[in-house]
């Protein structure tokens, strides 16, 4: 019956390109505030122009985590990701050796503080006499450790021990990008009554519902 009911229906852009789908992402659980497609990927997509609390998905199992990781563990995942799919911008020739040889002196993030999303990560590393930082954006953070582990960019980091011994504990909420419809809580909505089309203007605000067929 439900597909009945949105059969034909489309979310499409803003007014001027009234045909036009839009890239409906979706993903898990936001974690209480969604995430904007330029900060995942790098570029934007018609029909998503803010980010929206969401005060549904609190109920899922992934709203919040906990991940231990140690500095071994980081650097494993940093070599991995260069050899699969090269150095990610800005990072030295030597970036291998440096995971290799050198030694973690710290590891800072950067927050949004329009969602207190994790914006950007930045490791330090000690490489003979000299410092070399290695930066990237939290959504890479994220795929260099594998996303099925670290589960979101919502998250804030403990340090546990000494640094270049230890670990580090991340605390975070939310599984996924972050971008779109959150799953859960759009499960959440339809079980209080919620009907299919105000789901969707929650969570896709800047998009048009049309039926086309």
């Amino acid at each position: 019956r439900v597909a009945v009911k949105t059969r034909g229906m489309i979310l499409t852009a803003e007014p001027g390109n009234d045909s036009l789908p839009i890239k409906a992402f979706y993903h898990s659980t936001c974690g209480g505030i969604t995430e904007l497609p330029e900060r995942v990927w790098g570029g934007t997509f018609l029909g998503f122009k803010r980010q929206i609390p969401c005060p549904y998905c609190k109920g899922s199992p992934a709203f919040t985590w906990t991940l231990d990781l140690s500095v071994s563990d980081i650097s494993a995942s940093f070599l991995r990701r260069i050899s699969r799919q090269g150095l990610l911008a800005g990072w030295p020739k030597n970036s291998a050796e440096i995971l290799q040889k050198g030694r973690l002196l710290d590891l800072r993030i950067f927050l949004d503080p329009n969602s207190q999303r994790v914006s950007r990560v930045i490791t330090a590393w000690a490489m003979g006499t000299m410092t070399v930082e290695l930066s990237m954006t939290a959504s890479q953070w994220r795929d260099c450790l594998g996303p099925g582990r670290f589960k979101s960019t919502l998250f804030k980091i403990m340090k546990k021990g000494d640094v270049s011994q230890g670990s580090f504990r991340f605390e975070g909420r939310g599984y996924g990008h972050g971008v779109g419809m959150c799953q859960w809580g759009a499960k959440v909505m339809g079980e209080r009554g919620h009907s299919a089309p105000a789901i969707l203007k929650f969570y896709y605000p800047d998009a048009i519902l049309r039926k086309l067929w």
